[in-house]
């Protein structure tokens, strides 16, 4: 997969993570992944006075079927939080909710129950977090959330 920068004031420096441990510093690299699957990729972009994230879901391989009730209904709460984070969602029981930090690891795991989840954060350091639930039919949403510190 070929990514391109398109940042603009100048970038100097490039840090590129794709999710599966590798990384890069070239602007715009050539990147292959290992397997299908749901990558976290990101872009960070300095120049002499700032910096800059970008991040995106990448999906590689078979997309499962996309449902607008179910996405309608998981919902992930507070954003931006601090010691816990709540999962809603009313027809998901026996899902997973995975959270991944700003370089594509897995953070946090933990089956769903119905109804509501709730999930203590307290470990983990202020950022962007990026996550997903996960379905019998595969990723049901995605999206990201920024812990804040005390």
């Amino acid at each position: 997969m070929t990514f391109t920068d398109l940042s603009s004031y100048e970038p100097a420096q490039w840090h590129w993570a794709f999710g599966d441990g590798n990384v890069s510093q070239d602007t715009s690299p050539v990147h292959n992944f290992p397997s299908e699957g749901t990558y976290h990729v990101s872009l960070v972009v300095n120049n002499l006075y700032s910096a800059d994230t970008f991040c995106q879901v990448v999906q590689l391989g078979v997309s499962t079927t996309c449902n607008p009730m179910l996405q309608s209904q998981i919902m992930i709460s507070p954003n931006p939080f601090q010691e816990r984070l709540t999962i809603s969602n009313p027809q998901l029981g026996g899902g997973m909710f995975r959270l991944y930090d700003q370089m594509g690891r897995l953070v946090c795991e933990k089956y769903l129950a119905f109804d509501i989840t709730d999930i203590d954060t307290g470990a983990l350091p202020p950022g962007l977090y990026f996550w997903d639930v996960m379905g019998n039919t595969g990723r049901a949403k995605a999206g990201k959330v920024v812990k804040t510190g005390r």
